[in-house]
Protein backbone atom coordinates (compact mmCIF):
# COMPACT_ATOMS: atom_id res chain seq x y z
CA UNK A 1 0.00 0.00 0.00
CA UNK A 2 1.73 3.43 -1.03
CA UNK A 3 1.72 6.27 1.37
CA UNK A 4 -0.47 9.70 0.35
CA UNK A 5 1.39 11.94 -0.86
CA UNK A 6 -0.58 14.26 0.54
CA UNK A 7 -0.32 12.89 4.66
CA UNK A 8 2.64 15.26 6.24
CA UNK A 9 5.72 13.09 7.01
CA UNK A 10 6.02 11.20 9.73
CA UNK A 11 8.86 9.75 9.81
CA UNK A 12 11.45 11.19 12.65
CA UNK A 13 14.38 11.19 10.50
CA UNK A 14 13.04 13.16 7.88
CA UNK A 15 11.16 15.44 10.26
CA UNK A 16 14.57 15.97 12.24
CA UNK A 17 16.52 17.00 8.95
CA UNK A 18 13.57 19.44 7.76
CA UNK A 19 13.67 21.21 11.23
CA UNK A 20 17.48 21.88 10.86
CA UNK A 21 17.24 23.00 7.61
CA UNK A 22 14.73 25.52 8.60
CA UNK A 23 16.65 26.16 11.87
CA UNK A 24 19.44 26.99 9.15
CA UNK A 25 17.73 29.06 6.68
CA UNK A 26 16.78 30.91 9.69
CA UNK A 27 19.66 31.79 11.31
CA UNK A 28 21.16 32.82 7.74
CA UNK A 29 18.35 35.14 7.33
CA UNK A 30 18.34 36.68 10.97
CA UNK A 31 22.22 37.20 10.04
CA UNK A 32 21.41 39.10 6.94
CA UNK A 33 18.25 41.38 8.35
CA UNK A 34 20.77 42.01 11.51
CA UNK A 35 21.57 46.03 11.04
CA UNK A 36 25.57 46.43 10.69
CA UNK A 37 27.19 48.18 14.00
CA UNK A 38 30.00 50.99 13.84
CA UNK A 39 32.27 48.60 15.02
CA UNK A 40 31.26 46.49 11.63
CA UNK A 41 31.35 49.43 9.26
CA UNK A 42 35.01 50.32 11.01
CA UNK A 43 36.36 46.99 10.33
CA UNK A 44 35.07 46.31 6.47
CA UNK A 45 36.39 49.92 5.35
CA UNK A 46 39.93 48.88 7.60
CA UNK A 47 39.70 45.77 5.44
CA UNK A 48 39.07 47.52 2.09
CA UNK A 49 41.93 50.16 2.82
CA UNK A 50 44.63 47.58 3.39
CA UNK A 51 46.71 47.16 -0.34
CA UNK A 52 46.50 43.98 -2.11
CA UNK A 53 49.12 41.39 -0.60
CA UNK A 54 51.94 40.57 -3.49
CA UNK A 55 52.24 36.68 -3.67
CA UNK A 56 55.40 35.58 -2.10
CA UNK A 57 56.65 33.58 -5.57
CA UNK A 58 56.24 37.16 -7.11
CA UNK A 59 58.52 39.29 -5.29
CA UNK A 60 62.43 39.62 -5.06
CA UNK A 61 64.22 40.68 -2.27
CA UNK A 62 67.33 42.68 -2.99
CA UNK A 63 70.28 44.15 -0.76
CA UNK A 64 70.41 47.63 -1.38
CA UNK A 65 74.21 49.68 -1.12
CA UNK A 66 75.84 52.41 -2.55
CA UNK A 67 79.60 51.86 -4.46
CA UNK A 68 81.53 54.94 -5.55
CA UNK A 69 78.04 57.10 -5.92
CA UNK A 70 76.06 54.52 -7.76
CA UNK A 71 72.77 52.38 -6.64
CA UNK A 72 73.58 48.87 -6.61
CA UNK A 73 71.33 45.58 -5.61
CA UNK A 74 72.37 41.84 -4.90
CA UNK A 75 69.29 38.87 -4.76
CA UNK A 76 69.38 38.52 -1.12
CA UNK A 77 69.57 34.86 -1.75
CA UNK A 78 73.31 35.44 -2.85
CA UNK A 79 74.16 37.69 0.59
CA UNK A 80 75.43 35.78 3.71
CA UNK A 81 76.10 38.96 5.31
CA UNK A 82 76.76 42.29 6.48
CA UNK A 83 79.73 43.54 8.73
CA UNK A 84 81.27 46.34 9.83
CA UNK A 85 83.89 47.31 7.65
CA UNK A 86 87.42 45.02 8.86
CA UNK A 87 90.72 45.29 8.32
CA UNK A 88 92.11 43.51 4.97
CA UNK A 89 95.62 42.20 4.60
CA UNK A 90 97.16 42.17 1.52
CA UNK A 91 98.47 38.66 -0.38
CA UNK A 92 102.44 38.50 -1.40
CA UNK A 93 102.10 38.65 -5.60
CA UNK A 94 98.29 38.03 -5.10
CA UNK A 95 96.87 41.21 -4.60
CA UNK A 96 95.89 43.64 -7.20
CA UNK A 97 93.32 46.69 -8.25
CA UNK A 98 90.97 43.96 -8.25
CA UNK A 99 91.73 41.77 -5.51
CA UNK A 100 92.48 43.55 -2.48
CA UNK A 101 93.48 40.05 0.10
CA UNK A 102 91.94 38.78 3.01
CA UNK A 103 89.53 39.81 5.86
CA UNK A 104 88.64 38.03 8.93
CA UNK A 105 84.84 37.25 8.97
CA UNK A 106 83.70 35.61 12.22
CA UNK A 107 87.27 33.50 12.39
CA UNK A 108 87.13 32.87 8.72
CA UNK A 109 89.87 34.38 6.54
CA UNK A 110 87.93 35.55 3.51
CA UNK A 111 89.00 37.32 -0.36
CA UNK A 112 88.35 40.51 -0.37
CA UNK A 113 87.22 41.88 -3.70
CA UNK A 114 87.04 45.75 -4.60
CA UNK A 115 83.96 46.00 -6.55
CA UNK A 116 84.40 49.54 -7.40
CA UNK A 117 87.40 48.42 -9.30
CA UNK A 118 85.68 45.39 -10.73
CA UNK A 119 82.77 47.24 -12.39
CA UNK A 120 85.20 50.24 -12.99
CA UNK A 121 82.59 52.83 -11.28
CA UNK A 122 85.99 55.16 -9.85
CA UNK A 123 87.45 55.95 -6.33
CA UNK A 124 84.99 54.67 -3.65
CA UNK A 125 83.27 57.59 -1.53
CA UNK A 126 86.09 56.55 1.29
CA UNK A 127 89.59 55.28 0.28
CA UNK A 128 90.92 53.51 2.37
CA UNK A 129 88.46 55.02 5.29
CA UNK A 130 87.98 51.74 6.93
CA UNK A 131 86.90 53.42 10.16
CA UNK A 132 84.10 55.40 8.18
CA UNK A 133 80.94 54.20 10.38
CA UNK A 134 78.59 54.06 6.88
CA UNK A 135 81.36 51.38 5.31
CA UNK A 136 79.88 47.83 4.98
CA UNK A 137 81.21 44.54 4.16
CA UNK A 138 79.04 42.56 2.20
CA UNK A 139 79.48 38.34 2.31
CA UNK A 140 78.27 37.05 -0.72
CA UNK A 141 78.52 33.63 -1.96
CA UNK A 142 77.62 29.80 -0.51
CA UNK A 143 78.55 27.38 1.39
CA UNK A 144 81.51 26.47 -1.13
CA UNK A 145 82.82 29.46 -2.19
CA UNK A 146 82.66 33.29 -0.65
CA UNK A 147 83.94 36.67 -0.72
CA UNK A 148 83.92 40.01 0.45
CA UNK A 149 82.98 43.26 -1.26
CA UNK A 150 82.98 46.50 0.65
CA UNK A 151 80.42 49.43 0.07
CA UNK A 152 80.35 52.86 1.13
CA UNK A 153 77.00 52.43 2.80
CA UNK A 154 73.87 49.79 2.93
CA UNK A 155 70.20 50.96 2.88
CA UNK A 156 69.33 47.40 3.65
CA UNK A 157 66.35 45.05 2.15
CA UNK A 158 63.73 45.97 -0.19
CA UNK A 159 60.90 43.52 -1.93
CA UNK A 160 60.55 44.39 -5.71
CA UNK A 161 57.91 42.90 -8.01
CA UNK A 162 60.12 41.31 -11.13
CA UNK A 163 57.76 42.70 -13.67
CA UNK A 164 58.92 45.94 -12.85
CA UNK A 165 62.74 45.06 -14.20
CA UNK A 166 64.24 46.31 -17.13
CA UNK A 167 67.22 45.74 -19.35
CA UNK A 168 70.38 47.87 -19.09
CA UNK A 169 70.22 50.05 -22.04
CA UNK A 170 73.13 49.31 -24.28
CA UNK A 171 74.37 52.94 -23.30
CA UNK A 172 75.56 51.68 -20.27
CA UNK A 173 79.54 51.18 -19.45
CA UNK A 174 80.24 47.92 -20.89
CA UNK A 175 82.43 46.95 -17.44
CA UNK A 176 79.30 47.88 -15.49
CA UNK A 177 76.76 45.89 -18.25
CA UNK A 178 79.15 42.93 -18.27
CA UNK A 179 78.01 42.30 -14.21
CA UNK A 180 74.45 43.15 -14.31
CA UNK A 181 71.38 41.89 -15.24
CA UNK A 182 68.75 44.15 -14.76
CA UNK A 183 67.82 47.82 -13.51
CA UNK A 184 65.50 48.03 -10.35
CA UNK A 185 62.83 50.80 -10.30
CA UNK A 186 62.94 52.36 -7.06
CA UNK A 187 61.18 55.45 -5.84
CA UNK A 188 63.56 57.78 -6.98
CA UNK A 189 66.23 56.62 -8.90
CA UNK A 190 67.10 53.07 -10.00
CA UNK A 191 69.48 50.54 -9.14
CA UNK A 192 71.87 48.39 -10.92
CA UNK A 193 70.95 44.43 -10.43
CA UNK A 194 74.09 42.70 -9.61
CA UNK A 195 74.16 38.82 -10.62
CA UNK A 196 75.94 37.15 -8.94
CA UNK A 197 77.51 34.43 -11.00
CA UNK A 198 79.19 37.07 -13.17
CA UNK A 199 80.20 38.97 -10.13
CA UNK A 200 81.89 35.41 -9.34
CA UNK A 201 83.26 34.54 -11.91
CA UNK A 202 84.84 37.88 -12.41
CA UNK A 203 86.69 37.87 -9.15
CA UNK A 204 87.83 34.36 -9.99
CA UNK A 205 89.40 35.68 -13.26
CA UNK A 206 91.48 38.82 -11.06
CA UNK A 207 92.71 35.70 -8.64
CA UNK A 208 93.92 33.73 -11.55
Amino acid sequence: MHPNPHEPLTNPSARRSADVQDSAAGAVQRLLDRPLTDEDLAAAAQQVSQPLQVMEKQVRRLLLFRVSGEDLALETSAVVGVMRSASVHRIPHRSNKIVRGLCNVEGDLLLCGDLAALLQLGATESPGDEASPSRRMIVVGDDLERWVVEADSVQGVVQVVPDTFRKPPVTVDAALGRYISHLVPLEKRSAALIDHARLAAGFQAALS
